[in-house]
């Protein structure tokens, strides 16, 4: 009995130390790249074939995490544009190892277009020195603001993008000042809570993060956190139709959300049924 009891324990001890090394080393770097077609009105015909590459929470730290895995994964891929929303950094060495990351990758995330997140506005976080250090690196940031940005395949793409509504500093109707409804609409918000907002815009493409796609899931259990304060029901992936009207009203018929799972992990390094992702969409025309 002692015996099977020993044998028993081992099994446990041996399915622990599985457990927890995939959920902090194998899935955190087994990134997934994710195509994704996205319909075009024949009014925005001259968009056909455009390529959005989406990176969310990276929360590139001090600490060594997947920050290679990520470089091969978006190296993987040739865009024509790449949106970051949010939650670039992690801990107070964050900035420093977010640049030097950003640097390293060089052409391969050009051109960049990004909005901050909850984690670039903590206090321990110097803000201003991130957003004049992204500028001199010829990275667009949307804080509260419209862009027409002019792709490298001659192609103009209006792009909206707010600062992070998770801590209160999205403001759309300020975004929304010099916005042209006539055209095709990409809006960057770092958590779907910015839905809920009552000025939110019209909008054809909309690209969040924040969720983690829960981060850590369970076989057969609803996902239990997503960090969300205002919006239910946005955890991962493509959502349209009555999921969408629901939350905002002003939006085109055709508009799309997509929630990434996110690239890189928080507070808790783990994660589980959930693997990193980065999205990457075509706009195709009908």
């Amino acid at each position: 009995m002692p015996t099977l009891l020993g044998i028993l324990l081992a099994c446990v001890l041996a399915a622990f130390l599985w457990l927890r090394r995939h959920m902090l080393y194998t899935e955190p770097n087994h990134i997934a790249i994710t195509y994704h077609e996205i319909p075009l009105p024949e009014e925005h015909s001259e968009l056909d074939g455009v390529v959005i590459c989406h990176l969310t929470d990276l929360h590139i730290c001090e600490e060594e995490r997947n920050q290679a895995a990520v470089s091969r994964a978006v190296c993987s891929v040739k865009a024509d544009l790449y949106a970051f929303t949010g939650d670039l950094i992690g801990g107070t060495q964050g900035i420093e190892h977010f640049l030097s990351w950003l640097d390293a990758m060089g052409a391969s995330v050009r051109p960049a277009v990004l909005v901050l997140g909850n984690a670039e506005h903590k206090k321990d976080v110097d803000t201003q020195k991130l957003l004049d250090a992204l500028h001199s690196r010829g990275i667009v940031v949307l804080n509260n603001r419209t862009v027409q940005m002019q792709l490298r395949s001659g192609a103009t793409l209006q792009i909206l993008g707010v600062d992070d509504p998770h801590t209160g500093l999205a403001d759309f109707a300020a975004a929304a000042r010099s916005l042209d409804s006539k055209h095709f609409t990409l809006v960057l918000c770092h958590s779907p809570d910015g839905l809920a907002d009552e000025a939110f815009p019209k909008a054809d493409l909309v690209l969040c993060g924040h969720t983690h796609g829960g981060q850590i899931r369970l076989p057969f259990i609803p996902v239990w956190w997503t960090n969300t304060r205002r919006v239910r029901g946005f955890v991962s992936g493509m959502y349209c139709g009555a999921s969408v009207r629901k939350w905002i009203g002003a939006t085109s018929p055709q508009a799309r959300v997509y929630v990434s799972r996110g690239l890189g992990t928080g507070g808790c390094r783990a994660r589980l049924l959930c693997p990193p992702e980065l999205p990457v969409f075509t706009l195709r025309r009908k």
